[in-house]
């Protein structure tokens, strides 16, 4: 064996051997998984709070270019005056949905805090993220997402644009399947908190939306 070989060899066997011991450290044991587990909190951070608004632009461009291809006029009601009986009770059901819409975002943000509205939390198992479970979130486990739902179709018929409308028809599937993602990441960081919160709480749609918002028995801390 010539003296080059056995320099490669000699420098082969110490990276594999530095390796091993870097990976038997405790300390870089502890590295990795702490880097690991931010990485995972990075890409369920971009899933729950990115990935929506992305889809939702998505399917506003998508929805402008289906107009004309799928030959749907771009007003529902083109010039009607907002006096025109129809067109008058489209604008009042889309005014009383904006509002309705505004009122459960605000809602859900103040209940849960502008912080972690925005997702600050989101795959952190923090000492100190306890589980919300009062005001807007012992009605329904998704108040803001529900407003958001709410807000597209509300313009679309305040403004009387068919654009709006195929976004929502779009837009809301994907969104209810993020619903679902983000429930599994709180699952993962709540525990047993979370599914006892999930089986006494309407996923969506409010409790007692038919009863006056009376308020539920026995809500957790």
């Amino acid at each position: 064996m010539t003296s080059l070989e056995t320099a490669v060899k000699e420098i082969g066997s110490a990276g594999v051997w530095e390796t091993f011991m870097s990976d038997s450290n405790p300390v870089n044991q502890e590295e990795n998984s702490m880097g690991k587990t931010e990485d995972k909190s990075k890409r369920q951070r971009m899933i729950i709070v990115w990935a929506p608004n992305i889809i939702y632009v998505i399917a506003l461009i998508l929805s402008i270019l289906l107009v004309p291809m799928l030959g749907l006029p771009w007003i529902l009601f083109p010039g009607q005056d907002v006096l025109w009986p129809w067109r008058f009770i489209e604008l009042l059901t889309g005014l009383i949905t904006i509002v309705l819409a505004v009122a459960l975002i605000t809602w859900g943000t103040a209940s849960l805090g502008i912080s972690r509205a925005q997702g600050s939390d989101v795959g952190i198992a923090s000492p100190g993220s306890k589980l919300m479970t009062k005001a807007a979130y012992s009605y329904c486990r998704h108040p803001i997402t529900l407003g958001f739902v709410l807000a597209t179709p509300g313009f679309a018929l305040a403004l009387d644009l068919m654009p709006l409308i195929l976004n929502t028809i779009i837009y809301t599937p994907f969104l209810i399947a993020l619903l679902f993602y983000e429930e599994m990441e709180l699952l993962q960081r709540f525990g047993e908190s979370y599914t006892k919160y999930r089986d006494s709480t309407p996923f969506m749609i409010p409790r007692g939306l038919f009863r006056g918002f009376r308020k539920p028995k026995g809500g957790s801390p």
